[in-house]
């Protein structure tokens, strides 16, 4: 592939697209994680040498454990740009996959959270077996909470460090957040 030519689609909604993280998605994964306000409910805002490692880790660790570890970038629509990062990782000894999204700030509010759990999901149950998924999140993160319940995930609050854990087998029923 070269610097001009997109990165063919993983999966997609009738809405959003999800394409490999690679180097085209520098600058909006820099945007994300060095943003306060994205990053309020998530971690400490990181540095620019935190972020250009965990960049160049998370492209490296997408392209050579797909199976274990991937993020994608989203497009919305036909429009290349892009708007949000989601992915996956998983624990060697398990199953169940840790699920996250970041969204630019311009783009939340608007339901695109639910929307891409909901993908992510579909694509893991076609592609990697899981035996369920799990959130975690700020216990003071309303939105979250919120995404969580409408998917039918198991929230589990009093975490350490404030956070909630949330978890769905893959038994429990699949509901798309509209």
């Amino acid at each position: 592939m070269t610097p001009s030519q997109p990165a063919e689609r993983v999966f997609s909604t009738s809405s959003l697209q999800a394409f490999p993280l690679d180097q085209q998605h520098w600058s909006v994964y820099h945007s994300l994680y060095s943003c306060p306000e994205t990053m309020q409910f998530v971690g400490p805002v990181r540095t620019p040498a935190q972020v250009r490692r965990d960049f160049e880790r998370a492209v490296w660790f997408g392209t050579t454990h797909p199976a274990k570890h991937r993020i994608f970038a989203i497009g919305l629509g036909a429009d290349p740009a892009t708007i949000a990062l989601c992915g996956y990782q998983c624990a060697s000894s398990s199953r169940l996959f840790e699920l996250g999204a970041l969204i630019l700030p311009s783009w939340q509010r608007r339901g695109l959270a639910g929307q891409l759990f909901t993908a992510l999901e579909h694509y893991l149950l076609q592609q990697l077996e899981p035996e369920g998924f799990s959130l975690q999140f700020r216990s003071d993160h309303p939105a979250m909470k919120q995404v969580a319940n409408r998917l039918a995930y198991a929230i589990k609050p009093g975490q350490e460090g404030g956070f909630c854990l949330a978890t769905k087998p893959c038994t429990a029923p699949f509901r798309a957040v509209q």
